[in-house]
């Protein structure tokens, strides 16, 4: 089974104004349609409330509400991982409240799965009180945590890690090891460090990110200088692949983003590609815990 760890479904078209299908280029039936495409058989969609930053005509101030009525539609195809208290809330992001308003995203969703994106620089939040309150909540209700979080974060994600080790932490786009960065030796250092923290993964993902050309498939830099050394520090079973669709709409075809992991990425076998390609996903979103726990009797 192929499983899509990171995809987005949205009512308008965030990015752009004026383009000339703002209803469809993003949308849930958009995914569906190029899941079954490329013989992916369920998909996670994750929410992000955005485009206001653009536009009023590209805003998804209720992409969650969206995403779960297509959940709803289509319960064996698509699952909601919620955004919870993104940047782009700003009467939420990092405010006062955030455990109660997690909570209450859980009960209304019912969720499994949540996502929590912030800006690129660190603002400390993540170790305060109110966000270690958060995540000690996010563990208690059995959730996996989706999360965008830029090198900067990675060490006070370890403090979390590490103080809720039966929750499943999954970092989007390998990290954000960005080539063009001028520290990008030091953020892939920072990666890498946390690579022995047992219920952290990393989504293979969003290679346009990281490239000088976000259009250069299949990403050969990219390739021998972030992916190569996250698969030797954390494993196989520890990376998830995710097309990013449809945000990688302008740099990549759905098919590029699967086979960029599926046939590019040298050493892989059929049993790494089973697990990267949905295997650990399926398993992470069944039980809510990490593998070594999931499997201990």
């Amino acid at each position: 089974m192929i499983f899509d760890s990171h995809c987005h479904a949205w009512r308008k078209w965030p990015y752009q104004e004026g383009v000339p299908d703002p209803r469809t280029r993003g949308s849930a039936d958009a995914l569906l349609w190029e899941m079954d495409d490329n013989g992916v058989e369920r998909a996670a969609v994750v929410c992000a409330r955005m485009g206001g930053e653009v536009a009023d005509a590209c805003a998804n101030d209720d992409n969650n509400d969206y995403v779960a009525a297509e959940v709803r539609k289509h319960p064996d195809r698509l699952v909601m991982v919620a955004d919870v208290d993104g940047l782009w809330t700003l009467d939420e992001h990092h405010r006062p409240g955030a455990s109660k308003r997690l909570r209450e995203a859980v009960e209304r969703y019912e969720l499994g799965a949540f996502t929590h994106y912030v800006n690129q620089e660190n603002d400390g939040w993540l170790v305060s009180d109110e966000g270690q309150e958060f995540f000690r909540t996010a563990a208690e209700l059995d959730l996996v945590a989706s999360l965008a979080f830029s090198p900067a974060w990675q060490g006070d994600l370890r403090v979390l890690a590490l103080a809720n080790p039966t929750m499943p932490m999954i970092v989007h786009h390998q990290g954000f090891a960005r080539l063009g960065n001028a520290d990008f030796e030091a953020d892939l250092a920072a990666i890498l460090r946390n690579a022995d923290l047992p219920n952290l993964y990393v989504k293979l993902s969003g290679f346009h990110y990281l490239a000088l050309q976000p259009w250069d498939f299949p990403f050969c830099q990219v390739q021998d200088r972030v992916t190569q050394p996250l698969i030797e520090a954390f494993g196989t079973r520890r990376l998830v692949w995710g097309s990013d669709f449809s945000a990688a709409r302008p740099f990549v075809t759905y098919t590029q983003s699967l086979e960029v992991v599926r046939s590019r990425i040298d050493g892989l076998t059929g049993g790494d590609l089973d697990q990267i390609l949905g295997g650990t996903f399926e398993v992470l979103l069944r039980t809510r815990r990490p593998l070594e726990v999931s499997s201990a009797p």
